[in-house]
């Protein structure tokens, strides 16, 4: 019979940088660890990646993107899924 969390042991053990997060089953917040237990009765997953957050400019003349918001010049903010890289959300500033 195999291990209840099988397949995390082996992408932690093919990859260590990843980051593994473990929960106890009655509890809402997930904890990052570098050193997984794999205790039997926590639920474990791999870190979700944060979402991706991009201001732009929209005009008539001119679209340009930026990592960071420049303050009176973008008037668009689009948030995009960290994992996917679909588009959640568009913003107007």
């Amino acid at each position: 019979m195999k291990h209840k969390h099988y397949d995390l042991i082996i992408a932690w053990a093919n990859d260590p940088s990843i980051t593994l997060q473990y929960r106890a089953s009655n509890e809402e917040c997930w904890n990052d660890t570098k050193e997984p237990a794999f205790v039997k009765h926590w639920e474990y997953r791999i870190k979700p990646k944060p979402p991706v957050v991009r201001y732009m400019r929209v005009s008539l003349d001119q679209t340009y993107f930026q990592h960071e918001i420049e303050a009176d010049v973008d008037n668009i903010k689009l948030t995009f899924d960290g994992e996917s890289g679909s588009l959640l959300s568009v913003e107007k500033l």
